[in-house]
């Protein structure tokens, strides 16, 4: 059978994975997937553009079956480490080749618009790790609706906060705000998102 273009989760990667979950059973702690959304490559495209739910050989079909393959690979690597979710965090922002977004927003959208589906396919719902910067960058003006992780970059606690009460990347609240040092990210939920009815919409808890 040939390989995957997809990367294969490592022996590495699926053990640190195991040993995170198994931390979050055994403190039963609050935990989502986060799945960085990445543009098909070339041969992604060809592999995987011509199979799966949409029909057609348009490159916009194609580019949406391409985007179902890749969340249909990270759901099965969640699955694969015992991860139970009915939510995941998609990334979407501005990457580095090989997995460089196209220049244009309507191809980059479908790819989107595909992974998004294979999610729910897979009784997920999402919401989205992006700035409105680089978001308007890559998908345009496209309104899901979805619940908003936003980062301040090399900030304060209080600056992220802030970012709770920012305007919306595409229409949806804002959830959790992120900032960070030389050593490590830091998160907070946002006020309005923290009883245990409001966390798990957006987490699971052991």
């Amino acid at each position: 059978m040939p390989q995957s273009p997809f990367r294969r989760l490592s022996a590495a990667a699926g053990s640190l994975a195991l040993a995170r979950t198994a931390l979050a059973k055994e403190h039963h702690v609050w935990t989502a997937p986060y799945a960085f959304m990445t543009y098909p490559t070339a041969k992604q495209l060809k592999r995987y553009g011509s199979s799966g739910p949409y029909v057609g050989t348009s490159l916009t079909t194609r580019l949406r079956n391409a985007g179902h393959a890749e969340a249909m690979f990270n759901v099965a690597s969640m699955k694969k480490v015992d991860l139970e979710a009915s939510f995941t965090w998609v990334d979407v922002e501005c990457s580095r080749s090989p997995a460089k977004w196209s220049s244009s927003r309507k191809h980059n959208k479908a790819a989107l618009d595909g992974a998004l589906r294979a999610y729910r396919d897979s009784g997920l719902t999402y919401g989205f790790y992006a700035s409105i910067d680089p978001w308007q960058h890559l998908i345009g003006n496209a309104r899901y609706q979805a619940p908003e992780w936003r980062t301040v970059g090399p900030a304060k606690k209080s600056t992220a906060l802030a970012k709770c009460r920012t305007k919306s990347t595409q229409g949806g609240h804002v959830v959790l705000a992120q900032w960070w040092n030389a050593k490590s990210d830091f998160d907070v939920v946002c006020p309005g998102f923290r009883t245990d009815e409001q966390m798990g919409t957006s987490f699971h808890r052991y």
